[in-house]
Formats: structure tokens, sequence, C-alpha cells
């Protein structure tokens, strides 16, 4: 063999150990997910946030400043009511005015990155939660077959 050939064998050899390797790495990445830009960007995502649920004591209702208070092992935390908080009494829809102070109230939010805000209800409930009905009473006379 000459020189000449074996450089262009090498040449070859290179480029499709290039081109495989290549190949290999294409394969290997996720394809892009929905939203993204085509870019290696990640796509603007929102991250899950986790409800959580603080239940206590209601101690204050503010109408003019849109918030409840709920004191739970004498740890007060105050809630913002949105026009998309859902508020319950005994399982049925209700206002802030059905609030009563001292009566049973939890909350429900979501964490949020700034720890000094106040948080969003995302749910209040006032009151005992909702009773479940009872099953009825089984009458075993009534149940046999004759």
């Amino acid at each position: 063999m000459t020189t000449s050939s074996i450089k262009k064998s090498l040449a070859v050899l290179l480029a499709t150990a290039f081109v495989a390797a290549t190949a290999s790495v294409q394969a290997q990445t996720p394809p892009a997910a929905a939203g993204t830009t085509g870019t290696n960007a990640p796509a603007a995502t929102h991250p899950k946030r986790e409800r959580l649920i603080w239940s206590g004591t209601l101690t204050a209702v503010d109408k003019t400043a849109m918030t409840v208070t709920i004191t739970k092992k004498e740890v007060e935390k105050t809630f913002q009511v949105t026009s998309e908080t859902k508020i319950h009494k005994a399982g049925e829809p209700a206002t802030l005015d059905d609030g009563v102070i001292g009566e049973a109230a939890s909350a429900s939010y979501r964490k949020t990155a700034d720890t000094n805000a106040v948080p969003k209800a995302v749910s209040l409930r006032f009151g005992p939660g909702e009773k479940k009905p009872e099953p009825p009473a089984s009458n075993t006379s009534t149940n046999k077959v004759q």
C-alpha cells in the first residue's frame, strides 16, 4: 500500500468514527418537549406546586383586607382570600361573612418561593369537617329470603 492510500483509508476511518459517535449522542438525547423552541434551552414549565393545609381555630376575619387568620397551637397564619378562593361551611358554599371567630377552620394553600408573602388560600373551610352520612341500619329480618 502506498502512503496516499493509507492516508485515504485513515481519513475514511476517522470520518466513519465521527459519524458513528455523533449518531450515538443524538440517539441518547430525548426528543424536544412540547413548548420548546427547538434550541437546547429548556422549556418554560411550572414546577408542581405542593398544596398544604393549615387547620386550627379561626381567630380573625378582615373583610377589608380580604384575609383570615387561623391559629394552631399558638401559631398564627394569615391567608389572603381571592376571587378564586373556594369557601365552604358544613359542606355548602359560603362567604367570609359565614366565618365565626373561635370555630374550627382550615385553609388549603400553595407553597410559594417568597416566604414573607401572605399565602393565597386556594380553599377555606369554616366549622367542623363534613359529616359523612351514616350507612343505613341493616335489618336482617327484611333481608332474609323466604
